[in-house]
């Protein structure tokens, strides 16, 4: 019973076996928030990656990090529907917003090491074009539409 009633103050379970990438190898990625501390996922079955499995340098850990809480907390304002719900929505879909300025640098500098996206927030309508950018989306197979000019997902 105790247990329940600190839920909210214990840490997040580990991402469960069947939500990892299970390709044989991976080849790309792209950085997305979605509630978890590892924003890092495979860009072919939009699984869960490790950073050990693609040998993440160490000196992106810190940056990665970084953009994950702060992402993460103007998301959950945002979920919140309160004060400060059209703020945090202004913020997380504003291509010149800090969280994005900061996640596009994050994707880029993880590209030195292998290909990476960056999921950009979107919500109901998905953008017939780049939000960072403004150029033409492509369609890829993993679902997801794409700006190469920048790498951006949506």
């Amino acid at each position: 019973m105790s247990e329940q009633k600190y839920q909210r103050l214990m840490p997040p379970k580990p991402t469960p076996p069947d939500e990892y990438c299970n390709c044989a190898e991976v080849s790309d990625v792209y950085l997305a928030f979605d509630l978890t501390e590892n924003p890092l996922h495979c860009g072919v079955c939009r699984g869960t990656v490790s950073p050990e499995r693609i040998d993440l340098p160490l000196r992106l850990v810190d940056a990665i990090a970084d953009w994950t809480i702060t992402f993460g907390s103007l998301y959950r304002l945002w979920l919140q529907s309160g004060a400060y719900e059209d703020w945090a929505y202004e913020q997380l879909g504003d291509a010149g917003s800090p969280v994005n300025r900061e996640g596009l640098d994050v994707a880029l500098a993880l590209s030195a090491n292998r290909p990476c996206a960056y999921l950009w927030f979107w919500n109901e309508r998905r953008p017939d074009s780049c939000p960072n950018c403004g150029s033409a989306l492509t369609s890829l197979p993993n679902g997801f539409n794409c700006c190469t000019s920048c790498s951006v997902y949506v």
